[in-house]
């Protein structure tokens, strides 16, 4: 049998079967052959090798795996790399601050703001702000630079959970604007806020304390149905009922004491202005009514001027001051008076300042209906036109008591008189009414023409002589 013919035919058959094969890679293959038994001149690229491959060990087709491109070199540019511009980190910031930001006791003008971490970043200041809450920082001084200001840093630390106690003081300077934050960590803050969100687990103990008297007078003192200036009272009242003034002279000036705080009002009884303040916010805070603290200056009773804490309120839509500090007489013979109570800023100008830079809302210059003095929701508080006006109306009420105790509260818009002689005067008078000898316990001051007094009135032994 003649095999060629046959042979022939399956040469054929595997030619163009090779052939079929090697059509999609055509052209390589004509470049192998052009090039010997050499690897191709593609071979790196991953679809040449597989290819040489597949033509040296026959039919068996190998999966290619094909990386994913690498990414494109950057562009050579002048800018340094972000290592070598990056804020140094916020942590290294409070590091090299000179100063006790725990402590709360900062005054703007003791401030080196040299030495203070400056910013001209939004997000850097942003970053900033974020750890001091994070920390639970009490006070951070800083240097605002160019083109950040003051309202931008306003604007910037409002966008954290403070409260409303965090406050500024600022100054500008060539350097920048100094600017001293204090935030919103006080004890009666975070009472105020696990109040309102019912969670104590981040309180401490003496807080929880706290917590747990303040809410038993919500529910069982509080005036919930009384209208809004007599559920402040109640607030300002049960505060002076519980609270001595006390100041330990700087003994504590590094740390955070709790007569600074509402926890020296509510554990101790003993408080400085802070802490009246601080007790006041956490109240009025519990009690839905929007309210801040107040930093500045006060007139001592020698007449300077020394530092200074209190409040300010809204109420019906106005913004009035509130100094239950000065309120507070410490008298068991006299009660406590309202004078800084809901008062304007054209008043309290007289004896308060607030601090240069402070940023607090517009106050109500002018005593209005929610001042308690003449208002007929607090009987108990006279508010007189003239010297007199005031002895007509303290001759009645003692002629009303007989011979029996009685005190008053009154404000005389235009006392023009001196008023010990004015007592004294009055107080025989009224002896004489009697037919007996009184005795008179007062206290007054002046708000520019303005009298505020507290007086008590009991008789005396009928053989003494009368007098005060």
């Amino acid at each position: 049998m003649n095999r060629k013919p046959v042979r022939a035919l399956c040469i054929v058959a595997c030619i163009a079967a090779v052939t079929l094969a090697l059509m999609p890679h055509a052209d390589l293959v004509v470049d192998w052959l052009q090039h010997g038994h050499q690897p191709l001149p593609g071979a790196q690229q991953p679809g040449s090798a597989a290819l040489w491959e597949w033509l040296q060990h026959g039919w068996s087709r190998p999966q290619v795996d094909i990386p994913d491109p690498l990414p494109e070199e950057p562009e050579p540019t002048d800018t340094p790399s972000p290592a070598a511009t990056a804020t140094p980190k916020p942590e290294h910031i409070l590091a090299r601050i000179p100063y006790d930001l725990h402590a709360g006791n900062l005054e703007f003008s003791g401030v080196e703001y040299g030495k203070a971490p400056s910013f001209s970043d939004a997000d850097a200041l942003v970053d900033f702000f974020r750890l001091c809450r994070t920390e639970k920082v009490a006070q951070a001084p800083l240097l605002l630079k160019s083109p950040l200001e003051i309202d931008d840093a306003l604007a910037l630390v409002a966008l954290f959970d403070w409260t409303a106690d965090t406050s500024v003081v600022y100054g500008k300077k060539n350097a920048g604007t100094e600017a001293l934050f204090t935030f919103g960590h006080t004890p009666g803050t975070r009472i105020a806020l696990a109040y309102a969100g019912g969670d104590v687990s981040g309180l401490t103990p003496k807080e929880q304390r706290v917590l747990a008297l303040a809410s038993a007078f919500f529910e069982s003192e509080y005036p919930k149905d009384a209208p809004p200036i007599v559920q402040k009272a109640s607030l300002h009242d049960f505060i002076c009922a519980l609270t001595e003034y006390w100041t330990d002279n700087g003994q504590h000036a590094g740390h955070y004491a709790d007569f600074r705080t509402a926890l020296g009002v509510f554990l101790d009884g003993k408080a400085n202005c802070m802490g009246y303040t601080d007790a006041f916010q956490m109240l009025a805070t519990m009690a839905g009514f929007p309210v801040l603290s107040v930093s500045g200056e006060a007139r001592s009773p020698e007449g300077g001027w020394e530092g200074h804490a209190w409040n300010a309120i809204e109420l019906q839509g106005n913004w009035y001051f509130v100094d239950v500090t000065h309120n507070d007489l410490d008298d068991e013979d006299l009660p406590n008076h309202y004078k800084y109570f809901s008062i304007g800023s054209e008043l309290i100008r007289h004896t308060h300042r607030v601090a240069d830079g402070r940023a607090i809302p517009p106050v109500r210059p002018l005593i209005d209906e929610n001042y308690p003095y003449g208002n007929a929701l607090f009987p108990q508080l006279a508010r007189m036109r003239d010297a007199e006006a005031l002895s007509a109306l303290l001759m009645a009420r003692a002629m009303e008591a007989g011979g029996n105790e009685w005190r008053i509260l009154a404000m005389c818009d235009g006392f023009d008189a001196e008023i010990e002689p004015f007592l004294e005067s009055l107080t025989d008078a009224i002896a004489k009414e009697l037919k007996r000898s009184v005795r008179v316990s007062f206290r007054h001051s002046m708000l520019g023409e303005v009298l505020y007094l507290s007086l008590a009135m009991r008789p005396e032994n009928p053989h003494q002589t009368a007098g005060r």
